[in-house]
């Protein structure tokens, strides 16, 4: 009695040939991607290891966490920083305006002024010069919040002088 044989490529049908040609091609094909993200993986891990004495997936993680932590601390002192620079930033003068105009009929050209300077909070003061052919008179009065001086009367000019700071001319 002989012995069985399995597969022979002699015995085995055409279609049989056919479906372990196509199973072969297709473990391949698997084998391939597989094989291929198992490189991309490597790489893209050693990467993160870079200057990592162990390069285990624990310490990494650990180093990771430790940065993001430091990095969130650095954020909130940012933050807090920003938020008072922004506050102290109301105090300084940022807003001003230059009116010229001349008072007087017998005087020739607009050589008079009224400068008004104003910070955030639109307060800070204006300052006028009157100018005369005999003399040149200044003046310089307080803004309280863009309604006008506290307990001095201004002038028309002074108005449109801290109408124009105001609006950020």
């Amino acid at each position: 009695m002989e012995p069985p044989v399995l597969f022979t490529i002699a015995t085995m049908s055409q279609e049989l040939i056919i479906l372990v040609t196509i199973l072969s091609t297709v473990f391949g094909i698997w084998l391939t991607i597989i094989t291929t993200l198992y490189i991309k993986q490597q790489r893209f891990f050693q990467r993160l290891t870079v200057g990592l004495s162990k390069k285990d997936l624990k310490s990494l993680l650990e180093t990771i966490d430790g940065k993001l932590d430091r990095q969130d601390k650095e954020l909130e002192k940012l933050g807090k920083n920003v938020s008072d620079e922004r506050e102290k930033s109301r105090s300084y003068l940022q807003k001003y305006a230059l009116i010229r105009f001349n008072p007087f009929d017998e005087t020739g050209g607009d050589q008079s002024f009224s400068l008004s300077m104003l910070n955030g909070d639109d307060e800070g003061f204006v300052v006028t010069s009157l100018h005369s052919r005999d003399v040149t008179r200044v003046y310089a009065k307080d803004v309280r919040q863009a309604t006008g001086s506290k307990k001095k009367e201004l002038s028309k000019e002074e108005h449109e002088a801290i109408a124009q700071a105001t609006k950020g001319h």
